[in-house]
């Protein structure tokens, strides 16, 4: 799986997002998906969404794997493949058909990202303790 939770790519974007005052998608993109579909199943969030549009019940969810509500969410962020998100219906029947192992792979990645957005690292506390 390609994705960009790589820290030190996060700290260029949110820098550039400073400087520019716009925000820039993090896409997380599933290839593995592509071999029985034909399609690349997308992930397309920005930092201004993380921090306002994902609720703490949507957040915990995803952080503790519970697969029909991460399922729910994901859905709001599938991208065609081409930058534009799809309608959160047509997200959800895409992810029902990729396997379980990347369905998990996809939400530690998405949470992972989520994490390092919304948790400061000068903050010092850690996003796994509950």
């Amino acid at each position: 799986m390609a994705k960009k939770t790589d820290e030190k790519e996060l700290e260029k974007d949110k820098d550039l997002v400073e400087e520019t005052g716009k925000d820039i998608p993090i896409e997380i993109v599933d290839e593995e998906s592509a071999s029985d579909s034909g399609n690349v199943l997308q992930l397309l969030i920005t930092y201004e969404q993380i921090l306002n549009d994902i609720t703490v019940d949507e957040y915990l969810a995803i952080q503790h794997y519970h697969i029909e509500e991460s399922k729910k969410v994901l859905s709001r962020f599938i991208g065609n493949g081409s930058g534009r998100l799809l309608d959160p219906k047509d997200g959800l029947a895409m992810i029902g058909k990729i396997s379980l192992t990347n369905l998990v792979k996809l939400i530690g990645e998405f949470f992972e990202t989520m994490r390092m957005v919304a948790v400061p690292k000068e903050n010092g506390s850690d996003s796994e303790t509950t």
